[in-house]
């Protein structure tokens, strides 16, 4: 049985907010906690190492999809004491389609987790050794094997993808990830205070001022309007015309908001590495003129 947290949208909330809607939602029969972050609809990077550490208190498994985390984000995925973690290598990393990143936690960290290791059994048993199996998980701070060449132990895998994997890792290596990330979060604060200044505060779905749930995405209502956040089509036609008349390519998010009987529809910028303040003005003078003209 799955059970699901409504999560709230918006400049409104704090970390702790997320974490005490978590912790209401675990019973007896929990078992894993399992959550988006960042959350890719609205932008909202949930606050990981504060719901791994509720998971620590119940006994729980964590599992974070992190699909926008690599490239994005100098996390140390230690320090988030989550036991998994999985996150694109295509994404923000720019690296091969398809690519991806594996975390899994394969010893006990006395500073970040010092729950035991939760039992786990790859899919792919074709490097298991021929007698015995796997060895016992580790239940210290030292793993007893290495969990990852275990589970990338393939008959025929892509030397291209895994070339191209490591060449995108070593130049944000050279860059500077914490680097990255600073530039990442400064053009999306800058997005954001631009959205607040035109359409108001109440237009965003992603937090702003608590820096603990910021990320590099920002989903806001473009329209004047307030009945147009139902409006998918105009939406639509927005991204469209945004892409055919500016060359400026966005996406439409759609999600549910707590006591809207229908899903809300935005627009997501993405602030990239490959993008300076010039870029984030002209996408939003972009987005108010044509909101204008399609009022």
């Amino acid at each position: 049985m799955i059970k699901r947290v409504a999560l709230p949208v918006g400049n409104e909330q704090r970390a702790e907010d997320y974490v005490e809607l978590f912790r209401r939602a675990i019973t007896s029969r929990t078992r894993a906690l399992v959550f988006s972050a960042p959350t890719y609809k609205t932008g909202t990077m949930l606050p990981i190492a504060l719901l791994a550490r509720l998971a620590q208190e119940h006994g729980l498994i964590s599992v974070v999809d992190g699909a926008h985390i690599p490239g994005m984000m100098a996390y140390g995925f230690h320090e988030l004491g989550v036991d998994f973690l999985a996150g694109s290598a295509a994404k923000w990393q720019c690296g091969p389609a398809g690519t991806g990143v594996l975390y899994i936690r394969n010893k006990v960290l006395p500073r970040h987790n010092p729950n035991p290791l939760p039992e786990f059994w790859p899919v792919v048993s074709s490097g298991y050794p021929a007698e015995g199996g796997l060895p016992p998980r580790s239940s210290g701070p030292t793993e007893s094997y290495d969990i990852g060449a275990a589970l990338q132990s393939v008959g025929n895998g892509s030397l291209a993808l895994m070339s191209g994997v490591r060449e995108v890792c070593e130049i944000w290596d050279r860059i500077g990830r914490a680097r990255i990330q600073d530039h990442v979060l400064r053009l999306s604060a800058y997005a954001k205070e631009l959205i607040a200044e035109r359409w108001g505060v109440g237009s965003l779905y992603s937090p702003k001022d608590d820096p603990r749930l910021v990320c590099a995405l920002t989903s806001f209502a473009p329209f004047r309007d307030p009945r147009d956040v139902h409006d998918a089509q105009k939406t639509a036609t927005l991204v469209a015309r945004l892409k055919d008349e500016y060359g400026i390519v966005i996406r439409t998010s759609d999600f549910p908001v707590t006591g809207s009987a229908k899903a809300h529809q935005a627009v997501r910028i993405s602030t990239h590495l490959f993008h300076q303040e010039e870029d984030v003005q002209r996408v939003v003078d972009a987005v108010w003129r044509l909101s204008g003209e399609m009022s």
